[in-house]
């Protein structure tokens, strides 16, 4: 694939069907279970990626601005990598009623919504299911921030 052909992909504009693993007990989880909220966010990262490790402490450290929304880590990786992550950069999210942590052992992420770099992270509606912003590579907290009204 073409360089150019990677750039000319663009993240879906409505959210699509999925479906990922949960993080402990390995069951299905798909967008239908995502709980009503103004905003789902998708957070497609790496836990040995130092942009998103910055970032889920960002987010971690401003939970409170995020309460209007359902945010859904996935990553492609092994539990204990994730677990890794979670307990060295953001344990106190493990509790937090509004976040999700899922696995993509099968790899239908990349196809499905086509990140460029990690982390890679979407922002959607939770009425409209539509497409608010998609942001690649970021890794503070500010950037997400300024799609989601208080």
């Amino acid at each position: 694939m073409s360089h150019a052909t990677l750039m000319a992909q663009e993240a879906p504009k409505i959210l699509p069907a999925f479906k990922f693993q949960a993080l402990h007990t390995n069951s299905a989880f798909t967008n239908l279970q995502i709980k009503p909220a103004k905003y789902i966010i998708l957070n497609f990262y790496d836990p040995g990626c130092g942009h998103c490790q910055k970032l889920a402490v960002g987010m971690a450290a401003n939970m409170q601005k995020f309460k209007q929304a359902q945010i859904l880590f996935i990553a492609m990786n092994d539990a204990v990598y994730i677990d890794g992550f979670i307990n060295m950069h953001i344990p106190s999210l493990k509790s937090a009623s509004n976040i999700t942590f899922l696995r993509d052992p099968e790899v239908t992420f990349i196809p499905l919504f086509n990140p460029s770099q990690y982390p890679s992270m979407y922002i959607y509606d939770g009425k409209t299911k539509k497409l608010i912003k998609h942001l690649d590579g970021i890794d503070t907290v500010d950037s997400v921030l300024e799609y989601i009204v208080q």
